[in-house]
């Protein structure tokens, strides 16, 4: 579904949700609050992308590596060492001054691992050499904001026209959000009970948890022998 079928849906799947009590501005506000929730929860869509290492730079401004940047993917940060790609240990900034206390002072050498503090990533040790797309970032991609009918939730990078096909029942999701928080608002004008409130809530999470599993399921991968029992979680 695009915007415009969210609204259309969302309305009908939420009786009294006239334009007096919930305005196209606020469900558009709701619409778009609710992608950006499934996005996080479901980690999607995935996205990395490369970054210039340079000598004796330990912080990198993770806003000007990825502007569309949400939250991180499992496979975190890499780092190339010249002749290989190997995965940086994720920490924090606070076990590095539980572990590591003069961390700060560290001579530079190949970075081991990397931390987030609010929009720098820093790499420890500092790196001791400079290389053009010489780091590596895996993360959710976060959606840009629909404000035209024909724009899809999950849309092809560079394009809020294009739906990625595998993420099209990822809707559903969208529609339990709007349906949950559109009856708050009734609720606040008595036109919903808590009781169906909450009801709407759990339906949200159900929607979730189910399309979660459904988005995994990689049949291809799965069917490996070798790797389907070896407890790994398959993700696209």
């Amino acid at each position: 579904m695009n915007f415009g079928d969210l609204k259309i849906m969302t309305r009908a799947l939420l009786p009294g949700a006239t334009t007096t009590a919930l305005s196209n501005e606020t469900l558009e506000l709701i619409i778009n609050s609710g992608l950006l929730d499934v996005a996080t929860a479901l980690e999607v869509p995935p996205k990395n992308t490369t970054f210039t290492i340079t000598e004796d730079q330990a912080e990198y401004r993770l806003s000007t590596i990825a502007s569309d940047f949400l939250m991180f993917q499992s496979s975190g940060v890499w780092w190339y060492d010249g002749s290989n790609w190997l995965k940086l240990e994720p920490v924090t900034l606070e076990y590095m001054d539980d572990t590591y206390p003069n961390w700060r002072d560290d001579s530079s050498d190949d970075p081991k691992r990397y931390f987030l503090n609010g929009d720098k990533i820093t790499l420890h040790p500092t790196p001791d050499t400079t290389g053009t797309d010489y780091g590596k970032l895996y993360y959710v991609r976060r959606p840009p904001t629909m404000t035209a009918y024909n724009q899809y939730p999950f849309a092809i990078d560079g394009t809020q026209t294009t739906e990625i096909p595998q993420y099209s029942i990822l809707s559903d999701c969208i529609l339990a959000y709007c349906v949950w928080k559109g009856s708050e608002i009734l609720g606040k004008l008595k036109k919903v009970s808590v009781q169906e409130i909450e009801l709407n809530r759990q339906e949200y999470y159900s929607e979730l948890m189910d399309k979660r599993t459904r988005i995994n399921i990689n049949a291809d991968v799965n069917n490996n022998s070798e790797l389907r029992y070896q407890g790994h979680v398959f993700r696209r």
